[in-house]
């Protein structure tokens, strides 16, 4: 009788395991996923996750160059504390929300990659 190695044993093991789910996701009689009356329900996020002015126009109202284009500079605001995200000691550091009124420090540029 021949001894596998623990390598070879784990190997086989998988191997198994594979032909035997690959059997059960091809056999007809599986269940629901060839069921011509079972639905997939789906939602879209892109408009919550990407913003862009053709979505929501009213957000880029107060925007002076709606296109954003490389080297547009932009300030964010904390809406909770009413202060402006800076780079700490000119970038490369942490970004804080502690200034009231917004300088260079807190201005920030579009770059595109």
């Amino acid at each position: 009788m021949a001894t596998y190695s623990s390598c070879a044993r784990k190997l086989l093991v998988v191997y198994y395991l594979f032909i035997i789910s690959s059997c059960r996701i091809f056999n007809s009689s599986y269940g629901r996923d060839l069921n011509p009356d079972f639905r997939v329900k789906a939602i879209n996020l892109g408009g919550w996750l990407l913003t862009e002015g053709w979505i929501k126009p009213s957000l880029f109202d107060g925007i002076p160059n709606k296109d954003f284009l490389d080297g547009t500079g932009l300030q964010f605001k904390s809406v909770t504390m009413g202060k402006y995200l800076c780079a700490e000691l000119g970038g490369g550091t942490i970004i804080v929300a502690n200034f009231t009124d917004a300088t260079g420090w807190e201005t920030f540029k579009v770059g595109i990659l």
